[in-house]
């Protein structure tokens, strides 16, 4: 028996002193605040229970009792009986911005302005704006003008910085994080995905699965993808649109490949058109505008009509292709600028209760135009 009592003793949990009750209640609080912004909580919508909050926050049941009872002092929460508690109002927003000192980097290709990656530079004017509206302060540093990135890095990383935004390509973010694992300040990719650090990006495999219902609704089932195939992002996008195929039960586009970076895109579509017409495709989806509109002009020299002889769809609505009318999927780079502001927020004040690296995926909307229609029939004709 003693030995029992003894083993049971040492089973027994540690009481928590004054100072960690109250350092826990406010690593509870942050994380559940940061929670009800990030699901974009309404009046009335339940939150899950003491015990599944102490077991997803791994804090005390009897610290996230007293958390939520301080929230209902509040205002935020209500206790509803037999229903548990909900929300009443969201609670201020974190901490403004005010003093915080950024630097963006990015490549921004003056000499071609209709490079994906200027992009960036959308995002950059805007994240100052609202920046200089709560007092912060951004530097924007084109890493395409840097002739010794190494040296660039190394005076960045020591240049009294709170945070760095990243928009630059994946194999560079990875150099940086490997030159650098010790860096101090919060650090977010922006416009790419990269393992174990804070991302924000858009949702490529949604916008795959939006592109391929558009499609199937319209009643197509002979398509095409056309695919960047050394791009992670287009092969999400081909991602999305198979797992839709499937999940309506009809067999996934055909592919072709578009293998450069920066070859001529419509010298290459010219050549390989054959593919298209000899298919006998109804839908060609491209991984972007900038592929759709040299597959529209390769289409115009053959006389053949869109959505009359086959539908076309794009990604990006960029604005240097918006006189197509092209159906394609909207990316508005300020929904990456504002997401990596409040990931920002959470990572300068809620550090605690983010102790992993965060994946934030922006969704996007289809918006549909002139180049795609309902098939009818035998649609395409080879001229």
């Amino acid at each position: 028996m003693p030995e029992l009592q003894e083993t049971g003793k040492k089973a027994r949990k540690r009481r928590l002193n004054a100072l960690e009750v109250v350092r826990l209640q406010a690593l509870c609080r942050d994380r559940l605040v940061s929670e009800l912004y990030r699901e974009r909580a309404y009046p009335g919508m339940p939150i899950p229970g003491v015990k599944t909050l102490s077991e997803q926050y791994a804090i005390p049941l009897s610290v996230v009792r007293s958390t939520l009872n301080a929230l209902r002092a509040e205002g935020v929460l209500e206790s509803v009986p037999r229903e548990g508690m909900k929300v009443v109002s969201l609670p201020s927003r974190p901490k403004s911005l005010k003093g915080i000192r950024i630097a963006m980097i990015a490549e921004l290709e003056e000499s071609n302005p209709d490079y994906v990656y200027n992009r960036s530079a959308e995002i950059a004017t805007g994240m100052d704006r609202i920046l200089n509206e709560q007092g912060g302060h951004m530097d924007f540093f084109n890493l395409w003008q840097k002739t010794d990135p190494d040296s660039f890095f190394h005076q960045l990383s020591h240049s009294g910085y709170d945070a760095l935004i990243v928009a630059i390509s994946r194999y560079q973010t990875t150099d940086f994080l490997r030159e650098y694992p010790f860096l101090t300040i919060p650090c977010i990719s922006i416009d790419c995905n990269v393992e174990g650090i804070d991302c924000v990006d858009f949702d490529d495999e949604q916008i795959g699965h939006r592109i391929a219902r558009h499609a199937l609704e319209l009643g197509h089932r002979r398509t095409l993808y056309y695919h960047y195939s050394y791009h992670s992002w287009s092969e999400m996008r081909l991602k999305g649109i198979r797992k839709e195929f499937a999940a309506w039960g009809v067999p996934p586009p055909d592919v072709v490949d578009y293998p450069f970076v920066r070859e001529d895109h419509e010298d290459f579509v010219s050549r390989n058109f054959d593919r298209i017409a000899k298919g006998n495709y109804t839908f060609v989806m491209a991984a972007n505008d900038r592929l759709a509109k040299s597959i529209l002009l390769a289409a115009r020299r053959r006389n053949l009509r869109i959505p009359g002889d086959f539908s076309l769809s794009g990604v990006d609505d960029s604005p240097f292709f918006r006189d197509l009318n092209l159906t394609t999927v909207s990316l508005h780079s300020m929904d990456l600028g504002l997401a990596a502001l409040e990931l920002l927020k959470r990572r300068l004040f809620m550090p605690e209760s983010h102790a992993e690296p965060e994946k934030v995926l922006v969704p996007c909307p289809l918006i549909v135009r002139n180049t795609t229609g309902k098939i009818t029939g035998e649609i395409f004709n080879e001229k």
